[in-house]
């Protein structure tokens, strides 16, 4: 702990309850998956991740115990084929992910003596750093026997940047995280099925973000929670992937 070896004191077991219910529906070439979930995560700990400077100019972190999260959310998937060499598919989750209380966060020396807290403000912010809501679509046609043509579009929205649970301490502040704008990604693959030696094997050439966007995928929330001191990382542009696979 703070940069040492030694171990935290008086840490609790982190706790989770989580409650799951499917539905799963098959006929001919048709599936469907339903699925609902809630999910209660308790006492999570973490350090905070800046370092925070002490009166006497040594650096500590501050360690915050107890937090309770909540990740609830529905997901579907579909896929049926339409032709005998066409198959269509969906993918959709909404979820809502919210941090569920306010702590307070213990700041210790090197020498493992409390020093002084602070209290930390979450609760009803919404957990960072994963998109809460998605949308996927896929098509995958089979032609001149061996070969697979594939592609998906994926949506993602509802996406909050992430942020130090730590540096939440203002009671006023009840801002949620930047909200990094929605975006989207479709991809592209091609593949041919062959023998090599008796052997089955399988090459194929991937393309991904295949428009070449250019959008913000994720990052650091600020201190006013806007664009401005959002710190961010851009999708990388249109790139390639080739694979073979032999099955001995």
């Amino acid at each position: 702990a703070n940069f040492s070896n030694a171990l935290v004191q008086n840490l609790t077991n982190e706790k989770i309850s989580s409650f799951e219910i499917g539905y799963n529906y098959r006929k001919s070439l048709t599936s469907i998956n339903l699925n609902a979930y809630y999910t209660l995560w308790k006492d999570k700990s973490m350090l905070s991740r800046e370092n925070i400077q002490l009166e006497n100019n040594s650096d500590t972190r501050a360690l915050v115990r107890g937090l309770d999260a909540a990740h609830m959310g529905i997901e579907v998937e579909l896929a049926s084929r339409v032709l005998p060499n066409l198959t269509l598919g969906l993918t959709s989750s909404i979820g809502d992910w919210r941090w569920k209380n306010n702590v307070v966060a213990l700041l210790y020396n090197d020498n493992q003596e409390l020093i002084d807290s602070t209290a930390v403000f979450v609760k009803n912010i919404k957990v960072g750093d994963a998109p809460q809501l998605t949308v996927g679509l896929y098509a995958e046609i089979r032609f001149l026997t061996d070969w697979t043509l594939s592609s998906n579009w994926l949506y993602y929205g509802n996406l909050y940047a992430n942020f130090d649970p730590s540096g939440r301490n203002s009671p006023e502040d009840k801002s949620q995280p930047y909200r990094i704008p929605d975006y989207s990604v479709a991809d592209a693959h091609l593949g041919y099925n062959f023998m090599i030696g008796g052997l089955k094997s399988y090459v194929s050439v991937g393309c991904f973000n295949l428009t070449g966007k250019e959008t913000i995928m994720r990052g650091e929330d600020g201190y006013d929670h806007g664009l401005d001191t959002f710190q961010g990382f851009w999708s990388p542009g249109r790139t390639f992937n080739f694979s073979l696979k032999v099955e001995f």
